[in-house]
């Protein structure tokens, strides 16, 4: 008993933890729904500086702790340096005065923008207010910030705020006259309900219409993306890809990728999801199974590759701005090194991607991973079905029942880390594997060791096999008596020899062709042997020919030089090429 209770304290730490920086399942379903959208809506950066007439403070005292911003972040620069700011006006006779030390600036960069799209920040030290002060926004050219504050214009909501005054001004006439065509995206949130609002614009108002100034854009085509800010902060496995697209008639797939920085400018690709297909779960969006869920591990970062537009099977999108930086480079194929800088790119949009992962707990510089059907008190993956704060579906586990389903539905390829059997299997079991039916219970069914880098620059995956025996019924005694019959057989029986002759002529007529296919095969299986020799240093060969050329594997060639049955297999053994050069490193 205690030792389940442990477990279930286990699921639940390991659970909560939120280790990765892909987009909110919730953004990512709505601007999958926006792409090709239109709206009348005006969104439009804020200029200079304006007092919220808006919003009233009916405490005699409090302060405003944090403000709700419908903001644009952008990659900082030399010349886009600078940041919007909040203050607090008291009045004072006619006038209204700035107060001194209320100045707050509002600091945004790419490696902490909002994943649900929403921004609230946190104002440190709070802004103490009292009855009948009024909060002003002041925003610098949207040219020169690296955050911008926008407002809606035709958007049906009447919101309160006096006329645009100079960055300068400290002061302003209490008689000023007021605009409400322009709805201000800024909320304060006060200690208590404090704020009082002359047209009912709640939190939640300002929320529903942060949304609104988000916009997706189809990703250039025919580029490698990597996202240094997306990095992982725990080991785990990619359970689920969800992503918004666009299906086309293409053959390329999209490539979700995994990747390990190795030193200041060099980065090497450890894992990776060849995405063809997926299943459709909403209005452009859709999910991807991996066949074995996606080892990572802690720092690592996320990529993607997108095929040039003619050869894509599915357009990716991404958010217009508010999101990590992004490093990039043309290429024809994905790439699985990069030894020189990316491209120096000012972007940082946001790709319509996000997972549900499993966290990995470390012990001993290893990972552990069962998957039992009776055993609840052994070392499991603590899957957190991580659809982000904001989603509400079921959530799914890591024991996932072995289906033909994913390699029907998803036409892909993906390398992980290879289950090791360690268990006894019955034979009963084995069948049950075999034809899909359910597994007898209780029955181990296989554990995952993963041994990893006790460094930053050593990973380590060793992969054993082993086969379970299955007995074979024996036909040597029912072969014996059938030729002992033949051969014994008296002419003193009556039995007419020549009838004989036709059926045995058929027989040896089957038995040379037999043996032609059989010869045909062997010698096949013998040129095939001498070629899966060299196997590894072939593709290896072509492997470091392509991190020269900046190009992928070219999987044609190997799979005609070295009689590969199974294209899937070529990609495990790029992956693991590629994958141990990280120790190499």
């Amino acid at each position: 008993m205690i030792l389940l209770l442990l477990f279930l304290l286990f699921i639940s730490a390991g659970s909560s933890k939120n280790c990765d920086r892909f987009m909110d399942l919730s953004l990512v379903s709505h601007n999958a729904q926006n792409i090709k959208s239109t709206t009348n809506v005006e969104i439009n950066p804020m200029r200079r500086q304006r007092a919220l007439l808006e919003y009233e403070f009916n405490c005699s005292s409090t302060t405003i702790t944090s403000l709700l911003l419908g903001i644009d972040v952008h990659t900082a620069t030399n010349t886009r340096s600078l940041y919007p700011s909040v203050n607090v006006y008291r009045r004072s006779g006619n006038y209204y005065n700035a107060m001194s030390g209320s100045t707050r600036h509002i600091y945004y960069s790419t490696s902490n923008v909002s994943t649900s799209g929403v921004f609230e920040y946190q104002l440190i030290p709070p802004l103490s207010i009292i009855n009948g002060d009024l909060l002003a926004v002041s925003q610098p050219s949207s040219d020169y910030s690296a955050v911008t504050i926008n407002y809606l214009a035709r958007s049906g909501i009447s919101f309160m705020s006096s006329q645009e005054m100079a960055l300068s001004s400290t002061q302003f006439s209490s008689s000023v006259s007021d605009a409400t065509d322009k709805f201000i995206l800024v909320h304060p949130i006060t200690d208590g309900y404090c704020v009082r609002s002359s047209n009912s614009i709640t939190a939640s108002v300002v929320r529903e219409n942060i949304f609104k100034i988000r916009r997706p854009q189809q990703m250039f085509y025919g580029y490698q993306y990597l996202y240094p800010d997306m990095i992982f902060s725990c080991n785990g496995t990619i359970n689920k890809w969800i992503f918004g697209a666009i299906r086309r008639s293409g053959f390329r797939p999209l490539e979700f990728q995994i990747w390990h920085q190795i030193g200041p400018r060099s980065y090497i690709k450890t894992r990776f999801s060849s995405v063809t297909t997926g299943t459709k779960i909403g209005t452009n969006l859709y999910e991807y199974i991996p066949r074995n869920p996606l080892v990572f591990h802690e720092n690592e970062m996320f990529g993607v590759y997108v095929p040039q537009f003619y050869l894509s099977v599915s357009v990716l999108y991404e958010q217009h701005l508010s999101g990590p930086v992004n490093l990039r480079v043309q290429t024809n194929q994905p790439l699985s090194t990069r030894n020189t800088a990316f491209s120096t790119v000012l972007y940082n949009d946001f790709p319509l991607v996000t997972v549900e992962y499993g966290t990995i707990t470390r012990s001993s510089h290893s990972f552990t991973s069962s998957i039992k059907t009776s055993d609840a008190t052994s070392h499991l993956i603590a899957t957190s079905s991580h659809m982000k704060s904001s989603d509400t579906s079921s959530t799914k586990t890591n024991d996932r029942s072995i289906s033909s389903n994913n390699y029907v539905t998803n036409s892909a390829f993906e390398y992980t880390i290879l289950p090791t059997s360690t268990a006894s299997v019955t034979q009963a079991t084995f069948n049950s594997i075999i034809t899909g039916s359910p597994i007898p219970s209780p029955t181990t069914l296989s554990t995952t060791a993963i041994q990893v880098y006790t460094s930053s620059l050593n990973i380590i995956d060793p992969i054993s096999k082993s086969s379970s025996s299955i007995p074979v019924s024996s036909m040597a005694s029912k072969s014996h008596s059938s030729s002992m019959a033949l051969t014994t057989t008296p002419a003193s029986s009556g039995l007419n020899f020549s009838t004989m002759i036709l059926p045995l002529s058929i027989s040896v007529g089957t038995i040379i062709v037999v043996l032609i296919l059989v010869l045909g095969l062997l010698i096949t299986a013998v040129a095939c042997f001498f070629k899966r020799k060299n196997k590894n240093k072939t593709v290896k060969e072509a492997t470091v020919k392509d991190i020269e050329d900046d190009t992928y594997a070219t999987v044609d060639t190997i799979y005609q030089e070295t009689c590969y049955t199974d294209i899937e297999e070529i990609y495990d053994e790029i992956n693991e090429i590629n994958f141990k050069g990280i120790s190499a490193t």
